[in-house]
Order: structure tokens, then sequence, then C-alpha cells
């Protein structure tokens, strides 16, 4: 049987958005918190029906999920971000990208307009994620 990943808690990224916002000095405010519950199932649901078990591909439903579901009124992209790193820790792995050499924040936002692909944004930060 496999073992399954440590999961983020919904309070948990209730706990990053509210970080995130309050040191740009913007409101924290969950829109829709049925939405954000189905952000933190998309991973869930790619383990337990389609038996994903690489941790890179999860961490990036995560992102994907939390950054276009827009569950919070400010910081979603910072909020999805900060969660799948923080995944990715808690199951063992560091997301490390050189500051100023890797345009992480454009691929994030290009994966959320369909620019890129989920599939193309795993191939890019897959070179980043190391075992801890």
């Amino acid at each position: 049987m496999r073992n399954e990943p440590n999961w983020l808690p919904l309070e948990a990224v209730l706990a990053v958005n509210r970080d995130a916002v309050f040191k740009t000095g913007e409101n924290h405010r969950l829109r829709d918190r049925p939405l954000l519950e189905s952000a933190l199932r998309k991973p869930e649901n790619h383990w337990s029906y389609g038996g994903e078990d690489d941790v890179v591909i999860l961490a990036v439903q995560l992102l994907s999920g939390i950054a276009q579901n827009h569950c919070f009124e400010q910081g979603n992209k910072r909020t999805a971000f900060i969660a799948a790193v923080m995944f990715l820790k808690a199951n063992g792995y560091n997301l490390t990208v050189p500051d100023g050499e890797v345009p992480l924040g454009r691929w994030i936002e290009m994966m959320i307009t369909k620019g890129l692909t989920i599939e193309q944004f795993t191939d890019l930060i897959r070179p980043f994620v190391k075992p801890l």
C-alpha cells in the first residue's frame, strides 16, 4: 500500500493568506470556503483516484487549484505558491529557486492564464525541487 502524502489543512492555508496579505496591508478575507476546500482536494483527488505519487505534480495541483479558484479577496497567487512550498516540505522536499535567475512569478501567472499547461509548469520547476 502507498504512503499517503501529508496534506495541508485548511487552517494552515488560511494562516498563509493572513500572513501574506498582512505584510502588504491588504485585507484578509476568504471569499469562498467551498472553493478553497475544492482546491485543497485537487491534489488529494489526483492521489486517490488518479494514482499520482509524484509529490511535485501534487504540489503543482495544489498551487493551481488555490490560484485559479481565487478563494481569497487578495493574495491568491502568493498563498498558492507558499502552500505548495509547505506541501513539498511536509513531504520531504524543498523548492529552491535562485533569486532573479528564474522568472517563477511569470511562470505561475502563465500557468494561471493558460499560457503554460500544468505539465509544462511542473517540468519547469522540477529541477529546483530537491529532497530535504
